[in-house]
């Protein structure tokens, strides 16, 4: 026996006595282990309203990938820059997300409080110590509120996966399974749950009586659901208990397909394997006959960057990047998270795909005995390491990658009393933030100067073009192919999709048009399309917008696909007019640079954007010109 019923109300505010009584259950039972913490939810009574309100709401949210989807993010980054001590060093002018600098684990152990928000109150946040597996241990800050939301991811995948929570029979809803030398455990009440009981395990013998109170406990409570890291299961799987729960969800570290199927045969029911980091929570989660993990949260934005930070295409290997979260005292702008992987977009749900994660990590005594990461870390509290990592080479020797410290003789000592191995000490540059930022922002300089005089060139090509086409100049066909060529690849850079085929229709067509204007000895008059032909091309052009824009917002990262698809349509069917000299071009014309020149200013293509302006004016004067051209024509008729 080893505990009265529950009575802490502060932890658990709203306890009623059936729920301190199935809590005691749970703590005074025979085959109990040694519980050696407490642990409750705080959250008062509007608060689980308000979670609620969350959980629904975000259960049937999606989750989409291009920013112009993502209608929460210009005010999260404006935020980030007003109430963040760190983000505050950067200028409000970096409104464009991609030209904000990227962060790393390392910038948040140097100094975590400075991502804190200013306006947040401190009175109730929590400040819980992460394993530092990556070789960066944290305290994140958080909120009961915070570790509540979590509650709303995991019923969402388990709702992909077919399982309902309110079905859950057992007074024990969800035992979390742990593997350690030493170990936070509890006994608790979820009220996300049911108030059913919630309890952390450690199963390492140390922390039960005997070593068949394992099985005996699980056998005898009967959790619904199992969560643990890959290395807990591994230990979990080998005490024979008879329980077969309704899930197992695993966490913190790559789970291998060879592995996850020797836990679906050894419990017999679904592995639901999550991509999460402590920093942002859930991120993704397996789901039936489908692979690698679909997105949980509707306001994480993922970026992929490749090795110089430039963002890739979807389907390319790069590190997978963060930005929001529903932790709102740990607000992340372009967070790289050290995982590699790919996003990839199956029907209308977006995936990412051949996660290079953080595999288990465990580390070998001079003994033979194996230590779980975790036991690593807490020996090494003590010595207040901001970053270190620590790798062992396959003879058993250690090498340590650390910042310069006073600390050294220490921490060799603990590693060599904990492992016994010989041990390595190698030192790592601190890298300034500020100087990482300029040289983001240096790069990002050099690659939009680049990308300037492509514009300017591009631009005043086309430019040319347009204006011998005003002048009816058969010179405007191989120079309007120059400046295709040009802009294809310019917005091909800016995910300008439908613009990058509009300038390959228009190269087929400019041949087209110079070799029919060049094979007359006099050009063709100039001419009206009547009415109901001209109404039906407008009608097709509309109706091939709508086509293609759907088509460009289901399968890409377009950007603004529908409006970039007017310009497609419209051009081709003025393109057509104007190979046909037809007075109508100049119309579409117009309808085109209408919508061109604030598309283009939106992307940041000012220039391009001017210049679709002055192509706007010119289209009111080849209207003039041509006009007048073909009342001249027609007026001997």
């Amino acid at each position: 026996m080893q505990s009265n019923s529950w009575t802490d109300y502060n932890q658990i505010p709203a306890l009623n006595s059936e729920g301190s009584d199935r809590l005691k259950k749970l703590i005074d039972q025979p085959h109990a282990p040694i519980f050696k913490n407490q642990s409750g939810h705080h959250l008062q009574t509007i608060e689980l309203d308000e979670l609620k309100n969350f959980t629904d709401e975000e259960i049937i949210k999606k989750r989409f990938i291009r920013i112009q989807d993502n209608n929460w993010l210009s005010d999260f980054i404006r935020n980030c820059f007003t109430d963040v001590p760190f983000y505050r060093q950067y200028s409000n002018k970096l409104s464009s997300i991609d030209v904000i600098p990227t962060i790393s684990r390392a910038d948040l152990s140097r100094d975590i409080t400075s991502f804190i928000p200013d306006p947040l109150p401190a009175d109730r946040v929590i400040a819980y110590e992460t394993s530092g597996t990556t070789g960066h241990p944290l305290l994140v800050p958080s909120h009961p509120v915070v570790a509540g939301k979590y509650s709303a991811f995991h019923k969402k995948a388990l709702a992909w996966n077919g399982i309902n929570t309110d079905t859950f029979k057992s007074d024990l809803a969800i035992m979390l399974a742990g593997y350690q030398e030493k170990c936070f455990t509890y006994a608790s009440i979820s009220p996300y749950l049911n108030n059913k009981g919630l309890v952390k395990l450690n199963f390492h013998p140390n922390d039960w009586n005997q070593t068949g109170d394992r099985q005996r406990y699980v056998d005898h409570n009967k959790p619904d659901l199992i969560s643990g890291d890959p290395i807990s299961l591994g230990e979990l799987s080998k005490i024979p208990f008879t329980h077969q729960p309704q899930a197992i969800l695993t966490t913190s570290m790559t789970l291998l397909s060879g592995f996850k199927h020797q836990l679906e045969q050894r419990f017999n029911c679904p592995i639901i394997d999550f991509y999460s980091l402590n920093e942002v929570g859930p991120i993704g989660c397996s789901v039936p006959g489908k692979k690698g993990f679909k997105l949980l949260q509707s306001k994480l934005y993922i970026e992929v960057l490749g090795s110089n930070g430039e963002l890739v295409q979807p389907g390319e290997i790069g590190e997978i990047t963060v930005t929001g979260g529903f932790n709102h005292y740990l607000p992340l702008l372009r967070y790289r998270t050290g995982d590699f992987g790919r996003l990839e977009q199956d029907c209308n749900d977006w995936f990412i795909r051949d996660l290079e994660g953080r595999p288990p990590v465990q580390f070998k005594t001079v003994d033979g005995i194996w230590l779980n990461n975790v036991d690593i870390t807490h020996s090494l509290q003590q010595l207040s390491l901001a970053q270190f990592s620590l790798h062992q080479h396959i003879d058993g020797k250690l090498t340590v990658r650390m910042l310069p410290t006073a600390n050294i003789d220490i921490l060799v000592n603990v590693l060599a009393d904990k492992i016994g191995y010989p041990i390595e000490v190698q030192f790592i540059e601190n890298v300034n933030s500020s100087k990482k930022k300029n040289d983001s922002i240096h790069k990002r300089f050099k690659d939009r100067i680049l990308i300037s005089y492509l514009e300017w060139t591009a631009n005043a090509v086309f430019l040319a073009s347009v204006i011998l086409a005003a002048r009816n100049n058969i010179h405007t066909w191989w120079i309007g192919i120059i400046g295709c060529i040009l802009f294809a690849v310019l917005f091909y850079q800016y995910n300008l999709y439908a613009d990058v085929t509009l300038m390959i229709f228009f190269i087929v067509t400019s041949i087209y048009g110079w070799i029919y204007w060049g094979n007359k000895k006099e050009l063709n008059p100039i001419q009206r399309t009547p009415k109901l032909s001209f109404l039906f091309f407008i009608s097709f052009a509309v109706l091939a917008t709508f086509s293609y824009g759907w088509i460009l917002y289901n399968s890409t990262d377009a950007y603004a696909p529908y409006i970039d698809s007017i310009i497609l349509m419209f051009s081709v069917l003025a393109q057509f007019l104007l190979m046909k000299r037809r007075i109508e071009t100049w119309i579409c014309w117009l309808i085109v640079d209408t919508v061109a020149v604030p598309l283009y200013a939106s992307r940041e293509l000012y220039l391009t954007s001017f210049v679709y302006a002055l192509f706007w004016c010119n289209a009111w004067y080849g209207l003039y010109t041509w006009i007048k051209i073909y009342k001249k024509e027609h007026s001997g008729a």
